[in-house]
């Protein structure tokens, strides 16, 4: 739901439109219901104590087939700039670190999907990459 709102891109499966109240929607006026089986689990990252905002993220990644249409882009306002990048371009942009670390794990994910799935956090002061099944 969250690429929804912030890109206006659907990932999910096809569904019979309905009128339905609430965050989904949009969605399924569009003729969708979510689908879990799409994504992959690249990573998660918990924000270092002391920020005014904390998050605890994963990062996931699914391929471009899985959107019911990758030319409808439709941001709600929350990002300044929304666009398709090629990865490897995408990795020189300046960006949080991170995103960057994630996109490299999406490169090498890419090519070995079995990977350990990192886990980014911190632990007395130092930043810790842990490694989940």
């Amino acid at each position: 739901r969250e690429t929804f709102e912030e890109t206006g891109l659907i990932l999910g499966r096809a569904a019979p439109t309905a009128s339905v109240a609430g965050p989904w929607r949009e969605y399924r006026q569009a003729g969708a219901l979510p689908s879990l089986s799409v994504l992959s689990y690249v990573a998660r990252a918990i924000t270092p104590p002391g920020r005014p905002r904390r998050f605890d993220a994963r990062f996931f990644m699914a391929p471009v087939e899985a959107l019911r249409d990758p030319d409808r882009i439709e941001g709600s306002g929350e990002l300044d700039e929304i666009a398709w990048i090629p990865l490897d371009e995408a990795q020189n942009l300046d960006l949080p670190a991170i995103t960057r670390f994630v996109l490299g794990e999406v490169a090498e994910r890419l090519e070995a999907p079995q990977r350990p799935l990192p886990f980014v956090h911190m632990v007395r002061g130092r930043h810790v990459i842990d490694h989940q099944d």
